[in-house]
């Protein structure tokens, strides 16, 4: 869904997933969509969106894999 540019839909499908599942593959993927919905808040101008994503991410990073 990402690399077809379903930013907000791949967002929260990994949203779903990582309620239930929070090991590492289930991190990463949380961890870059949020990267993308993150960019696509910015753009639209979302800063208070952005900033609660951004929270989101820093606690992510720590999980992810390469």
């Amino acid at each position: 869904m990402r690399k077809q540019g379903r930013i907000e839909e791949a967002y929260n499908a990994a949203r779903r997933i990582y309620s239930t599942n929070t090991d590492q593959y289930a991190s990463s993927l949380m961890f870059w969509t949020a990267v993308d919905m993150l960019k696509f808040r910015v753009t639209e101008d979302r800063v208070e969106d952005a900033k609660l994503i951004y929270k989101a991410l820093e606690r992510l990073i720590g999980n992810v894999t390469d």
